[in-house]
């Protein structure tokens, strides 16, 4: 998975970009967002909050930085990998699912560390029917696409339903020396006629190495055991759920671009 760079100037500039909330949420919520856009302060539940930039992770930085308790505290629902790259993570509903090989979920400890993660404050927003029959392949949909505001914007995600299919993987662990990223860590599997919970994001080009342009969607099946990084999918009923988010913040913890392979 190689992208081109990013100039420092462009990253400053998405850094501070800030576009207009398009998002359905309760009046109080909406009231205490609207009370610290006045104080210069931004509302979890209108921030993209996010650990380390993506490039880090692609150049095999997997040590990971922060706890799955401490991304929890700024945030209910995303996406991110584990420590060693020993599978990726989902937070639905402000619990913590990580997925196994073979698609098999178990519920890590608050403890647990995590290179990498994005997420946000679930609150609503505006609605959008699947048609039976939608496909999805990683990372475009342009369907969706065609129905935002912006594609220019950050967007929280959230599809919940029933899938023909769904191709999904999730990563191995990894012993030191870490290798950069590469599809050869992934184990993929798929399931078939199955009901869920999708989370993750829409986010714009212009963010590449920073975070993951286009569409991150990670999947959680009804019943929490099964899920996974979506590849794919068939859709059969699914309702989607996008919110706009206007702030995006990049947390750089100590010794972060220093842990991993070298440079």
């Amino acid at each position: 998975m190689t992208r081109p760079s990013v100039p420092a100037a462009a990253l400053l500039l998405a850094l501070c970009c800030a576009c207009a909330p398009n998002q359905a949420s309760a009046p109080q919520a909406s009231r205490d967002a609207r009370q610290g856009e006045a104080r210069g302060q931004a509302s979890p539940s209108t921030t993209v909050w996010q650990v380390s930039p993506f490039a880090l992770l692609v150049r095999g930085h997997f040590d990971g930085v922060v706890t799955a308790g401490e991304v929890r505290r700024h945030g209910d629902m995303g996406v991110g990998a584990a420590d060693a790259l020993d599978g990726e993570i989902a937070f639905v509903d402000g619990s913590v699912y990580q997925f196994m090989p073979g698609g098999r979920v178990q519920r890590p400890d608050p403890s647990l560390r995590i290179p990498f993660a994005i997420v946000t404050e679930w609150t609503g927003g505006a609605s959008l029917r699947l048609p039976a029959g939608l496909q999805y392949a990683a990372p475009l949909l342009p369907d969706v696409d065609a129905r935002l505001p912006t594609t220019n914007a950050f967007y929280a995600l959230r599809l919940t339903g029933t899938w023909s299919v769904v191709r999904a993987r999730t990563f191995r662990k990894q012993d030191r020396p870490y290798p950069p990223l590469g599809p050869a860590m992934a184990d993929t599997f798929t399931f078939t006629n199955v009901q869920g919970t999708m989370v993750g994001f829409r986010e714009p080009s212009y963010v590449d190495s920073l975070s993951v342009p286009d569409y991150h969607l990670h999947f959680v099946t009804a019943d929490g055991t099964r899920g996974g990084h979506v590849n794919g999918f068939t859709a059969r009923d699914v309702l989607l759920q996008y919110s706009e988010r206007p702030h995006f913040t990049l947390h750089m913890p100590p010794g972060a671009a220093a842990s991993g392979s070298p440079r």
